[in-house]
């Protein structure tokens, strides 16, 4: 049941065709009977004119089959495989037959191939009645031919789209519709189709019948779904190990200056000398003797809870932890990174640091409970900084100015801010502080000492004198 397609050169379709019937010649129902356009395909050409051999030549090259009726008998060039010649007085009963055996070679050949194929194909009417189906439909869809016209009568109830009516339509206009579906078999199991509708139309254009060609894509379909799911699987792998890479990160800058964890994933970090840099020690009143007294894991959670309050009290100065030892807390600022503000960042740091500790120790006092009471000492210097051995790396400060800085610490007194001479000359001018003399520094002599009381009151939001006002934060932006 193929449909076969027919066109004439120098006669009417219309005519031809008349011209059989009144010979009782019946070519069978599934012609395709078209007007000649060039550089289209077709079945069969009847020719019936005298045309060049160049012409001939094309038009073999487009045609399955050639009927020259009107051609030469003898003809000084090698006639096309597919050209067959017969002179312009055969009688129209010969060729009547020779187009049935024609049509007849193309069916066999058809008939052949929608045998062997896997593919479902299927013909309906234009109103979308199912006229026949091949073997394969039976094979692919598990049902036959007839089981599935008693269950659909049309095409459209037989669809999954949508829209029926709308690819009928695009039939009419002569439009090949495809597209992809997929179904339950009756072995349980989702199969995919690749459709294509093709139609086929009369002379005058409008549609008699069209092909419906069902492939199984099922391997190709499951092949896509395997490869999507191995490259989510690789996404997501490329997210976790980015994820594990941040992490590590962010271990490695929790440990080290962010700046130097990017050179030291580079190589081995040398050493480096900073002129300028201001360093705060802090070391809480009595933490051995409250180890003891209290449960040590309740205290050293406390510790806990205060050292990452100062690790974030210093961030926001611009301050970088150098280390804690025990319950000491040690952090320098103006380094790695050099500014020209760190006296100041520091002093700014250490009194929020005093701020905070009033506001934690305060529900402790009336609860009666023990406070957390600390020294800062702070000094500005010249320091060389660096990390130091291949496993468990530290970044560390090493000269005098760390030393003075421990000193001034110790040499400092609870819940007080003492700063050196050196400091002092540098923040003098936005800071209250009362000198206390020449002081005896253990291994190092006599260094002059201040403590600082605050921001001076021009400077500060509020009483406190710990917060800076709008006016000293300008200063400070253009140090």
């Amino acid at each position: 049941m193929g449909i076969y397609t027919i066109s004439f050169i120098g006669e009417e379709i219309d005519s031809f065709q008349q011209k059989l019937e009144r010979q009782n010649i019946a070519l069978g129902q599934h012609l395709h009977w078209q007007p000649y356009t060039p550089d289209q395909n077709y079945d069969c050409l009847v020719l019936c004119n005298e045309t060049s051999f160049q012409e001939l030549e094309n038009l073999s090259r487009q045609t399955k089959k050639i009927l020259w009726i009107k051609g030469y008998e003898n003809f000084s060039h090698t006639i096309p495989e597919n050209v067959e010649i017969f002179p312009h007085n055969t009688p129209l009963q010969l060729l009547g037959q020779k187009l049935i055996r024609t049509i007849n070679e193309f069916n066999d050949n058809y008939y052949l191939a929608v045998k062997t194929t896997t593919n479902a194909i299927m013909i309906y009417d234009a109103q979308g009645k199912p006229l026949w189906a091949n073997t394969g439909f039976a094979t692919l869809f598990g049902i036959t031919f007839e089981e599935f016209c008693q269950r659909y009568k049309t095409f459209h109830e037989a669809s999954v789209l949508e829209n029926p009516e709308q690819v009928v339509e695009q039939l009419r206009q002569n439009q090949i519709v495809q597209y992809q579906s997929w179904f339950i078999n009756p072995d349980n199991r989702k199969i995919w189709l690749q459709t294509s509708i093709t139609p086929v139309c009369n002379s005058f254009g409008a549609l008699e019948r069209f092909v419906v060609v069902e492939t199984d894509i099922t391997a190709l379909k499951e092949t896509e779904e395997k490869l999507a799911k191995k490259t989510i699987d690789l996404e997501n792998q490329k997210i976790l190990f980015e994820e594990e890479r941040q992490r590590s990160d962010d271990l490695l800058h929790n440990i080290l200056p962010k700046e130097v964890a990017l050179k030291l994933k580079k190589g081995k970090v040398k050493p480096k000398l900073y002129k300028s840099v201001s360093i705060m020690f802090i070391d809480f009143k009595g933490f051995s003797k409250l180890c003891r007294i209290y449960d040590s894991l309740e205290i050293v959670e406390q510790l806990d809870y205060l050292i990452a309050s100062f690790d974030d009290i210093i961030g926001k100065h611009f301050l970088e932890k150098i280390k804690t030892i025990g319950d000491a807390y040690m952090c320098v600022g103006g380094l790695p990174m050099k500014n020209n503000s760190h006296q100041v960042n520091i002093i700014l740091a250490a009194l929020e640091i005093q701020q905070f500790l009033w506001e934690f120790n305060k529900p402790r006092i009336l609860n009666n409970q023990h406070t957390w009471d600390c020294r800062i000492g702070i000094h500005t210097g010249e320091v060389i900084a660096g990390v130091v051995g291949k496993k468990k790396f530290a970044y560390d400060i090493w000269g005098d100015a760390v030393n003075i800085a421990a000193r001034m610490e110790q040499s400092g007194v609870i819940n007080a801010i003492n700063i050196s001479a050196t400091t002092y000359e540098l923040v003098k001018d936005y800071f209250d502080c009362i000198p206390r003399g020449k002081i005896e520094a253990k291994n190092i002599g006599q260094i002059e000492m201040y403590f600082v009381t605050g921001l001076k009151p021009e400077y500060s939001t509020d009483s406190t004198q710990a917060f800076p006002n709008e006016k000293f934060l300008d200063i400070l932006r253009k140090m």
